[in-house]
């Protein structure tokens, strides 16, 4: 690979992330209005069915280890065999207490919500993927060695050493700064963007409900729960901490004075990692039902308050208005 196909790779990628984006956006936008119409009830169906569920998968968790326990020091075939066939049946099991509670809490509106969150799900799933790619290839960064290798055997390896290779630019001076930034990024990294990806690998590969283990010989439970469990509000949050955090690590790639890298510039590291830390803590306690909640109370255009507002310093009626804005001032 030379640098003028790295470049033709990254406007290619970079086309691709912003129609992705686009569709993002319509996405979030289409499912406002579904979700203005939840009452109480359909509110209650999904979080009774989560809750039950997670008791079910707790419980179930609990006699497989008691189980897998029990096999320690065993060396009779018969007697292993016994225990896994125990096993295989608590799996089973669970599998039709699952499909009871979805007999009884899933209605239309539930299995549209779902729909909303798998298909948010898959689309983040095709950015993040164009987005590592776009990356990689950012102009002026990356030695060509380095746009070319792997970073690693899996999602969690690849970015950890992605983050080195990229804050390893840094002059040393900031060695101290460098250290502290490349644990920051990882953490942020592990919680918001590798967990999403394996959740998002298994619904790409087909596992919308029940997750295989890696080698597609067994199911895993903790990941078929984390599945039911997925919120369509907080995998729209992951896509906006995810879009910030590759933006900080480009600004880092595209800078030519590496001195003012950390900071010195609107879009150094100091700057970007601050509104990536506001977007992360604004967000920390949001959900689908406290934000379908706030949809629901929220019957105005914001942008009215403030033309509101001014009408009430200038003396208009309070009256007028409300029946012109629906708002009381």
């Amino acid at each position: 690979m030379d640098y003028k196909t790295s470049l033709l790779l990254y406007r290619t990628q970079t086309v691709n992330v912003n129609s992705i984006w686009k569709s993002k956006i319509r996405v979030v936008k289409n499912a406002t209005s579904f979700f203005r119409s939840l009452n109480d009830s359909d509110l209650n169906l999904i979080k009774n069915y989560k809750t039950e569920l997670q008791v079910e998968t707790t419980f179930t968790k609990d006699q497989i280890i008691q189980l897998q326990r029990s096999k320690t020091g065993l060396v009779d075939i018969t007697q292993i065999q016994s225990i896994d066939n125990q096993i295989t049946q608590l799996k089973l099991n669970f599998l039709v207490t699952k499909n009871n509670l979805s007999i009884r809490y899933k209605n239309d509106k539930f299995l549209e919500f779902e729909s909303h969150t798998r298909l948010l799900v898959l689309i983040y799933c095709t950015w993040s993927e164009a987005s590592i790619i776009k990356l990689k290839h950012t102009p002026h960064g990356l030695t060509l060695p380095e746009r070319a290798a792997s970073h690693g055997s899996n999602i969690e390896s690849k970015w950890r050493n992605l983050i080195d290779v990229i804050l390893n630019r840094i002059p040393i001076g900031f060695v101290n700064d460098v250290n502290q930034m490349k644990r920051d990024l990882k953490t942020i990294s592990e919680k918001y963007i590798v967990n999403q990806s394996i959740l998002r690998n298994r619904i790409a590969h087909g596992q919308w409900t029940e997750a295989m283990n890696n080698e597609n010989t067994d199911i895993n439970l903790d990941i078929s729960y984390q599945l039911a469990d997925l919120d369509f509000v907080k995998v729209d949050t992951s896509f906006e901490i995810q879009n910030l955090f590759i933006e900080i690590l480009e600004s880092i790639l595209e800078s030519n004075n590496p001195s003012q890298m950390v900071i010195g510039r609107h879009d150094s590291y100091i700057i970007l990692k601050d509104k990536l830390d506001n977007l992360i803590n604004s967000r920390e306690n949001w959900d689908f039902i406290s934000r379908t909640n706030f949809l629901k109370q929220r019957t105005f255009d914001t942008r009215n308050l403030k033309i509101a507002k001014d009408f009430k310093s200038k003396g208009v009626d309070s009256q007028i208005i409300f029946e012109v804005l629906g708002l009381k001032v």
